[in-house]
């Protein structure tokens, strides 16, 4: 199996990015100098457009998220309520950015938040540190899009307009083909009729991709546009014309225009449908019908010239005769219960941090074992005694805890007891619920407790 050569290449580009990166934030001695290898690696993307549109979206996240750090942290200095607080609502009005946009803004709202974790939440204790590790950041991530960005254009790397000209010829020719079985006197198929909608609507992310790709991207954005938006007109006009009656006469001339144009003469199917409208609207008794009729084939064949005109602009970057904005989708209501959703989870996981910071407090220096926190919970102890190597076992977790064994300087374990198959005796298939802060990051999880004295460290 061969790999082709321009993934090779694009595989070097990285390669080279992420080391120009990573060696000039270690020269600079930034704090997070990884974050610059991480960035080039989030932005690894195939064509040109893809990592500047991308790297757009990233740079302004996070000069939107660490601005916000630094106002968090200078209006809740050493307040962790106020501060978690702060950023559980910051976090909510991020997730709801994002749910209700799509492509990389909705990649730059959720960096926005986390950013501000990265920042301001992992120095809850220590408000001084918030302006370095944002200026450290920042840099990081700016180190990283240079390096990338200058690598991509001493190497040359392919623009995104080629594979979407590649991809619209395709769902041209499908359509084409579409159109002329349904003029012919085929029945319509709309699961077929789908299908091809749904092909052209799939090049949409690529299209606004597209206006980053070179100096004029903006031209050839635009004729793209201006070529979904053909490809749809015809797919719904041909549908509208399976529905005229098969025997009028009106019908089968308007229908041989349509697929005149369809072969390549559509200046003169143009000029005959519009002498032919112009006639029905000079009779005395004028037949609406008809007149839409002939209207919907001229629509047909004007969009075919859209069609024509927008595929010329995204080929050479020139203007195209009309510039169109595809509407996005919006749905307001379900970016609002992600962001209730978010938020109730980031609010229980604060909840566990403030009740994990009382319990340190209450046991102070001595270590913790969980099966001792465990028994504090749920009367454990009793179920131990009750069973001789339960017994063995309880008694070696107390003298584990009373040496430390389970504490080292910088991280505290504890677990919350769920349940067993049978409760009054220890199984093997015991689980408990942990949380492991480690530097006051709570992380979370399941562990088995056995039955045996052999298995107990954790």
């Amino acid at each position: 199996m061969s790999i082709p050569a321009h993934i090779w290449g694009h595989a070097l580009r990285m390669w080279l990015a992420a080391v120009t990166a990573h060696y000039v934030a270690f020269w600079l001695q930034l704090g997070g100098a990884s974050s610059a290898a991480v960035t080039v690696a989030i932005l690894a993307q195939p064509t040109r457009g893809a990592v500047l549109a991308k790297a757009i979206n990233r740079i302004a996240a996070t000069f939107i998220g660490a601005t916000t750090s630094v106002v968090i942290a200078g209006l809740f200095p050493g307040e962790r309520m106020g501060l978690l607080a702060a950023f559980i609502l910051w976090i909510c009005v991020c997730v709801f950015v994002g749910s209700y946009f799509r492509g990389f803004r909705a990649y730059a709202a959720v960096l926005s938040g986390y950013t501000v974790a990265i920042i301001t939440v992992a120095n809850i204790d220590t408000p001084q540190s918030v302006f370095t590790a944002m200026t450290d950041r920042v840099a990081a991530i700016t180190i990283g899009i240079l390096s990338l960005t200058i690598i991509n254009d001493l190497f040359s790397s392919p623009p995104v307009w080629r594979g979407v000209d590649r991809r619209m010829t395709q769902a041209w020719q499908d359509v084409r083909d579409y159109a002329r079985e349904m003029l012919s006197g085929e029945r319509d198929d709309c699961i077929r009729a789908g299908k091809l909608l749904a092909q052209v609507a799939e090049l949409r992310a690529d299209v606004d991709i597209v206006a980053h790709d070179m100096a004029d991207g903006r031209h050839r954005a635009a004729g793209a546009r201006s070529a979904m938006l053909a490809l749809v007109e015809i797919v719904q006009q041909v549908r509208l014309s399976s529905l005229l009656e098969r025997g009028d006469p009106l019908a089968v001339t308007i229908r041989d225009q349509c697929l005149a144009a369809l072969d390549g003469n559509r200046s003169e199917a143009l000029a005959f449908l519009t002498g032919l409208r112009d006639g029905e609207l000079s009779r005395p008794d004028v037949i609406i019908a008809a007149i839409g009729q002939i209207q919907q084939a001229l629509r047909f064949v004007e969009a075919l010239g859209q069609l024509k005109d927008g595929l010329l602009s995204l080929r050479e970057g020139i203007a195209p005769a009309r510039d169109v904005r595809l509407p996005h989708r919006k749905e307001f209501f379900f970016a609002l219960r992600n962001a209730i959703r978010i938020g109730i989870a980031v609010s229980a996981g604060a909840l566990f941090d403030r009740c994990h910071g009382r319990l340190r407090a209450r046991c102070g220096k001595r270590g913790y074992h969980p099966l001792l926190f465990s028994h504090r919970l749920t009367g454990l102890r009793s179920a131990c005694h009750r069973n001789g190597a339960g017994h063995d076992l309880w008694r070696l977790a107390q003298r584990q805890s009373e040496d430390r064994w389970y504490r080292r300087d910088d991280e505290y374990f504890f677990r919350v007891f769920v349940g067993t198959v049978q409760p009054s005796i220890l199984q093997p298939d015991h689980l408990l619920f942990g949380m492991h802060v480690r530097g006051n990051r709570p992380w979370f999880g399941l562990s088995g407790v056995p039955s045996g004295v052999a298995g107990i460290r954790t």
